[in-house]
């Protein structure tokens, strides 16, 4: 969310495109948590923290452990969160 309000200051509606189709995954996925709506959000947040981790000069040291925690958060929580097949 606070991406998408930035973006949306910042670059109007169709700049935030991408967040919010982020938040549209997002919510799909908590209410039926599929793979192939997890692999397009696992991907998103592990580029974004493979990015932001890799350019750290863009950025003020505080900022860049913001900034790649934000990234990191969401990617690690995915990977734990894999769908898994019932055995019932």
């Amino acid at each position: 969310m606070l991406f998408l309000l930035l973006s949306i200051e910042y670059a109007g509606l169709f700049g935030s495109s991408l967040y919010i189709l982020i938040i549209l995954f997002s919510a799909a996925y908590v209410l039926r948590p599929t793979v192939v709506l997890w692999i397009p959000l696992f991907g998103w947040f592990a580029y974004y923290t493979i990015e932001t981790a890799l350019h750290p000069d863009r950025l003020t040291k505080s900022d860049w452990i913001i900034f790649v925690s934000l990234g990191l958060a969401p990617a690690v929580s995915l990977l734990l969160a894999w769908p898994r097949k019932n055995e019932t």
